[in-house]
């Protein structure tokens, strides 16, 4: 993991783009399967330039990053997070395994475990389905696990931008 800065050394840093960008990028990759809502892509970019992540793959959604609500959703963002629009999940989970990179699923399954329980660090790609299906049957079977916030209370789901906080603050916690 970076080593961590302290809000002035940001600032100093952000006043110039350039040296901004050259910072490393954690080896996080954050795989947006379907996914629908703008205001959930564009707070999960907002997550992803936080935790520096190297990577969003926008994936299966009809996506324009010219889209006026994307605009607004992402607040330019963009320009500093790694995003690219696949069509097909799949297709990215396999390419991401065969560079190495372990696959996790963030999903409430029969077979997943509560997320404290595995050892979530980089690098590692995080998948996180769309708002109403959850992460795609496919995905599923090619992931090394599946996790899953534990949830108590009468609802059966957690928002994916906030899940996506919880699991991204967690690798960066153990990377």
């Amino acid at each position: 993991m970076n080593e961590m800065l302290n809000k002035d050394e940001l600032r100093e840093i952000k006043k110039n783009r350039v040296d901004f960008l050259s910072i490393p990028r954690n080896q996080i990759y954050i795989v947006l399967d379907n996914v629908k809502f703008l205001h959930n892509i564009g707070t999960i970019i907002r997550l992803a330039d936080a935790v520096l992540a190297a990577k969003v793959y926008i994936c299966g959604t009809v996506f324009n990053k010219k889209n006026r609500s994307f605009r607004n959703a992402v607040k330019g963002l963009d320009k500093w997070v790694d995003c690219e629009y696949c069509p097909d999940s799949v297709e990215v989970i396999k390419k991401l395994k065969a560079e190495k990179i372990k696959i996790v699923s963030a999903e409430i399954a029969h077979s997943s475990i509560a997320y404290g329980k595995l050892n979530l660090q980089s690098p590692i790609a995080i998948v996180f389905g769309n708002e109403k299906d959850g992460v795609c049957e496919e995905v599923l079977k090619l992931s090394d696990h599946i996790a899953h916030l534990p949830v108590l209370g009468m609802t059966n789901s957690i928002n994916v931008a906030t899940t996506a906080s919880v699991f991204l603050y967690e690798i960066l916690k153990n990377s």
